[in-house]
Parts: C-alpha cells; structure tokens; sequence
C-alpha cells in the first residue's frame, strides 16, 4: 500500500519523495505486509513506544552508513510517520475496489512544543562563534547566520 502511494507521489518536490521514502520503509520495517485492514490502534500506539525510544539515524553519516545520533526520535517525527500511513490509508479507503472498510485510529501526540532551540544573538555569533570558523567558512557561517536556513540546507550547497 505505502509503494503504491509513492507511486502516485511523484509530483512532490525531490526532497520530500525522499523523506516519505525513508518513513515508508520505517514503517514497513515494523509491519512488514501486514495487510492494512489488520492495522489496529494497539499495533500503532506501539509503534509509536517503540520508535520513541530509538535513536536517530543519520543519513549523512561519515562513510555512507548512517550512525545513531545521541537523541531520541522525537513525538513530531512519529507524527509524520504515522501521517504518511494515515494518508496512504486514505488514499486506498477511496480508489475502488474498497479494501478497507474503516480506518484505525492513529495515535497522534500534541505538537505544541516543538519549537526550534539553540538561537544565538548577533553579538554572541560575533564575539564566539564568527572568530572560531577557519576562513574558508566565513563567509558561509555568516550567511548562514543572517539569511536563516536549516543546517542540511547550507551543507548541500555547492559551488555551481
């Protein structure tokens, strides 16, 4: 079902067929081809203990492979999860012939505080963290700094 609704993602910018990619194969690492119609909201909350207490991958990681970070996977990224399977669900519940009479409930968890940390002021990115770049990431650092951007953004730069 998930390959499916892929399938018919395809007019998603490159970076989000990538995310939903990955989350695809999150989700079908832990069901495997578990019929839809036997997802229950026990198998899904359990899902969601389960991924909370692993820890993140990174996908950038030094030598290809992705080494676990040191911080959990937060409630927000198990939202999305679940919200990819939600809407692929959706999706089948309405393209005949109909396969799935009723959909789970998905247990989603408040999102109210996921805000961004670790701002900095201009004066302390001038005194601190300015001196501490070599003088090649100068200039990058700083319009990093003054424009915004996530981290992932700036890296990917190149210099075509």
């Amino acid at each position: 079902m998930l390959d499916e609704y892929l399938k018919r993602c395809k007019n998603l910018a490159p970076g989000t067929q990538r995310t939903y990619a990955y989350q695809a194969e999150l989700l079908k690492k832990t069901f495997g081809s578990l019929s839809p119609v036997k997802l229950t909201t026990d198998m899904l909350s359990d899902y969601r203990d389960l991924r909370e207490t692993e820890n993140v991958l990174n996908a950038n990681g030094p030598g290809g492979g992705p080494p676990r970070l040191k911080r959990k996977v937060t409630q927000t990224s198990v939202n999305r999860e679940l919200g990819l399977l939600r809407s692929a669900m959706r999706d089948m519940a309405k393209r005949p012939p109909k396969l799935i009479p009723a959909l789970p409930y998905l247990p989603m968890e408040s999102e109210r505080n996921n805000f961004r940390q670790g701002f900095i002021t201009e004066q302390e990115f001038a005194e601190k963290l300015y001196p501490q770049l070599p003088r090649h990431l100068k200039a990058l650092g700083a319009c990093a700094f003054f424009v915004g951007g996530r981290k992932g953004e700036w890296l990917r730069l190149d210099s075509e």
